[in-house]
């Protein structure tokens, strides 16, 4: 896992020249999967199983390939990137191969495991210098939950699950839970950023605020 964020933010960090291939070669080198039905005739579940319901142009870069102009779409709870082509919904068959997805200049890699856990993830980051901010993403399905007394039934659906991660120069990985507790992993400057948290209203659901954060903290070690 340490070396695939490496690997990701070097892609971040540093620029890279990828062959361009013709959109036709898709198929050809296999990088797509089975058709799918188009639109999804699965069961209807309350909630979206997708980042954007809608497909969106954007990227896909491997190791020595960039795959451009495609629309795109993620989908969170198979953790499948899926695409059109020729009128036709197809999904890739080696996600694992994707160093990183780009959809209208946001950018998101693919997690094999995280968190501790063997389950499969996209993550979106935040900004390109450390410490990183990720935020892994899950629709996770729920079944349905049968009323009882002065509890409402709920059908069956599909729920965000996101959590956010602050990764340091150093590969250190903290889940952000609190405020309080992603300040003391930076003690050497846990005073003063107590105090712009405070005087700041960050929150920990809040990646815009968190960006914040650790933009005043690469401040206060002399960045730029």
């Amino acid at each position: 896992m340490h070396k695939l964020i490496f690997t990701c933010c070097c892609f971040l960090l540093l620029s890279n020249c990828f062959g361009q291939f013709e959109r036709n070669d898709i198929v050809r080198n296999q990088l797509s999967g089975g058709n799918l039905p188009w639109p999804d005739d699965s069961e209807y579940y309350e909630g979206s199983r997708y980042l954007y319901d809608e497909f969106v142009n954007g990227e896909i870069y491997t190791s020595d390939t960039v795959i451009a102009d495609l629309p795109l779409r993620l989908n969170l709870h198979n953790v499948q990137v899926e695409f059109i082509w020729n009128d036709s919904v197809y999904q890739f068959l080696e996600v694992a191969n994707i160093d990183r997805i780009v959809l209208d200049k946001e950018v998101f890699i693919y997690l094999n495991s995280f968190a501790d856990t063997d389950d499969a993830r996209f993550a979106k980051i935040w900004n390109n210098q450390f410490p990183l901010l990720l935020t892994t993403m899950n629709a996770r399905f729920h079944p349905e939950e049968i009323g009882i007394p002065y509890v409402e039934a709920k059908p069956p659906r599909l729920e965000r699950e996101d959590e956010h991660f602050v990764v340091t120069a150093e590969r250190e990985r903290f889940k952000v839970t609190t405020i309080k507790k992603l300040i003391t992993q930076f003690d050497n400057h846990a005073e003063e950023l107590s105090a712009f948290a405070k005087k700041e209203k960050i929150s920990a659901n809040n990646p815009d605020d968190l960006i914040k954060l650790l933009d005043y903290y690469r401040t206060l070690n002399g960045a730029p």
